[in-house]
Protein backbone atom coordinates (compact mmCIF):
# COMPACT_ATOMS: atom_id res chain seq x y z
CA UNK A 1 0.00 0.00 0.00
CA UNK A 2 2.48 2.49 0.73
CA UNK A 3 4.18 2.04 -3.08
CA UNK A 4 1.13 2.32 -4.69
CA UNK A 5 0.86 5.87 -2.37
CA UNK A 6 3.79 6.81 -3.71
CA UNK A 7 3.39 5.92 -7.32
CA UNK A 8 -0.08 7.42 -6.94
CA UNK A 9 1.66 10.42 -5.71
CA UNK A 10 -0.29 10.55 -2.45
CA UNK A 11 2.05 12.90 -0.14
CA UNK A 12 0.51 12.37 2.90
CA UNK A 13 2.65 10.77 6.04
CA UNK A 14 1.84 7.15 6.50
CA UNK A 15 1.54 4.91 10.02
CA UNK A 16 1.62 1.34 9.54
CA UNK A 17 0.22 -0.89 12.53
CA UNK A 18 0.37 -4.56 12.57
CA UNK A 19 -3.28 -5.04 14.35
CA UNK A 20 -6.58 -3.82 15.34
CA UNK A 21 -5.51 -3.65 18.91
CA UNK A 22 -2.80 -1.27 18.08
CA UNK A 23 -5.33 0.54 15.78
CA UNK A 24 -7.01 1.87 19.03
CA UNK A 25 -4.03 2.39 21.23
CA UNK A 26 -3.36 4.87 18.38
CA UNK A 27 -6.08 6.60 18.03
CA UNK A 28 -6.94 6.64 21.71
CA UNK A 29 -3.64 8.08 22.18
CA UNK A 30 -2.63 5.66 24.61
CA UNK A 31 1.10 4.01 25.25
CA UNK A 32 3.88 4.80 22.72
CA UNK A 33 1.45 7.07 20.71
CA UNK A 34 0.39 9.64 23.03
CA UNK A 35 2.60 12.23 21.90
CA UNK A 36 0.37 13.40 19.25
CA UNK A 37 3.23 15.79 17.24
CA UNK A 38 4.56 12.67 16.84
CA UNK A 39 1.39 10.43 16.40
CA UNK A 40 -1.10 12.85 14.94
CA UNK A 41 -4.33 11.78 14.15
CA UNK A 42 -4.93 10.25 10.41
CA UNK A 43 -7.05 12.60 8.23
CA UNK A 44 -7.37 9.34 6.12
CA UNK A 45 -7.91 5.63 7.79
CA UNK A 46 -7.20 2.39 5.89
CA UNK A 47 -8.71 0.02 7.73
CA UNK A 48 -8.17 -3.83 6.97
CA UNK A 49 -11.63 -5.53 7.80
CA UNK A 50 -9.69 -8.92 9.08
CA UNK A 51 -7.11 -8.41 11.23
CA UNK A 52 -5.30 -10.42 14.17
CA UNK A 53 -6.35 -9.12 17.89
CA UNK A 54 -9.26 -6.95 16.94
CA UNK A 55 -11.09 -6.61 13.84
CA UNK A 56 -11.26 -4.08 11.69
CA UNK A 57 -15.40 -4.10 12.22
CA UNK A 58 -14.84 -3.49 15.79
CA UNK A 59 -12.16 -0.68 15.25
CA UNK A 60 -15.27 0.79 12.97
CA UNK A 61 -17.63 0.43 15.99
CA UNK A 62 -15.33 2.04 18.53
CA UNK A 63 -14.80 4.82 15.95
CA UNK A 64 -18.85 5.51 15.26
CA UNK A 65 -19.48 5.70 18.92
CA UNK A 66 -16.75 8.63 19.05
CA UNK A 67 -17.91 11.74 17.45
CA UNK A 68 -14.28 13.57 17.39
CA UNK A 69 -13.55 11.25 14.72
CA UNK A 70 -16.85 11.77 12.49
CA UNK A 71 -14.94 13.97 9.87
CA UNK A 72 -11.90 11.42 9.51
CA UNK A 73 -12.64 9.51 6.14
CA UNK A 74 -12.60 5.52 6.81
CA UNK A 75 -11.92 3.34 4.06
CA UNK A 76 -12.58 -0.35 4.62
CA UNK A 77 -10.22 -2.91 2.75
CA UNK A 78 -11.11 -6.46 2.59
CA UNK A 79 -9.87 -9.35 0.21
CA UNK A 80 -13.91 -10.21 -0.39
CA UNK A 81 -16.00 -7.97 -1.45
CA UNK A 82 -19.04 -10.15 -0.09
CA UNK A 83 -22.16 -8.08 -0.02
CA UNK A 84 -22.46 -8.53 3.91
CA UNK A 85 -19.12 -7.67 4.05
CA UNK A 86 -19.59 -3.90 2.32
CA UNK A 87 -22.70 -3.60 4.31
CA UNK A 88 -21.38 -4.37 7.28
CA UNK A 89 -18.41 -2.32 6.59
CA UNK A 90 -20.60 0.80 5.32
CA UNK A 91 -23.25 0.27 8.72
CA UNK A 92 -20.40 0.44 11.11
CA UNK A 93 -19.27 4.29 9.22
CA UNK A 94 -17.01 3.24 6.76
CA UNK A 95 -17.12 5.74 3.57
CA UNK A 96 -15.62 3.61 0.96
CA UNK A 97 -14.93 0.45 0.56
CA UNK A 98 -12.04 -1.64 -1.31
CA UNK A 99 -11.25 -4.97 -2.30
CA UNK A 100 -7.42 -5.74 -2.18
CA UNK A 101 -5.22 -5.47 -3.88
CA UNK A 102 -5.99 -2.05 -4.49
CA UNK A 103 -5.10 -0.23 -7.38
CA UNK A 104 -3.80 3.11 -8.84
CA UNK A 105 -6.96 3.77 -10.21
CA UNK A 106 -8.55 2.82 -6.99
CA UNK A 107 -6.86 5.70 -4.84
CA UNK A 108 -7.54 8.12 -8.14
CA UNK A 109 -11.32 7.70 -7.60
CA UNK A 110 -11.02 7.99 -3.66
CA UNK A 111 -9.03 11.21 -4.21
CA UNK A 112 -11.58 12.72 -6.22
CA UNK A 113 -14.60 11.27 -4.55
CA UNK A 114 -13.00 13.00 -1.37
CA UNK A 115 -10.97 16.14 -2.15
CA UNK A 116 -9.39 17.65 0.31
CA UNK A 117 -7.70 14.76 2.28
CA UNK A 118 -4.89 13.74 0.21
CA UNK A 119 -2.80 17.13 0.74
CA UNK A 120 0.66 15.89 3.10
CA UNK A 121 0.94 19.72 4.26
CA UNK A 122 -2.59 19.65 5.48
CA UNK A 123 -3.62 15.91 6.69
CA UNK A 124 -1.79 12.90 8.13
CA UNK A 125 -2.68 9.19 7.19
CA UNK A 126 -3.01 6.17 8.71
CA UNK A 127 -2.67 2.72 7.31
CA UNK A 128 -3.74 -0.16 8.92
CA UNK A 129 -3.20 -3.87 7.79
CA UNK A 130 -1.54 -7.32 8.72
CA UNK A 131 2.56 -7.02 8.47
CA UNK A 132 1.96 -9.83 5.36
CA UNK A 133 -0.71 -7.64 3.30
CA UNK A 134 1.84 -4.69 2.44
Amino acid sequence: MTLLFKTAGIGNPVTVLSNGFQALAYLRGDGEFANRKKHPLPAVLFLDLKMPAVDGYDVLDWLQRRPEFKSMLVIALSGWAQLANVNRAYALGARSFLTKPCTEGDLANLQQAFPGYWEAAMTSGLDVMPPDAG
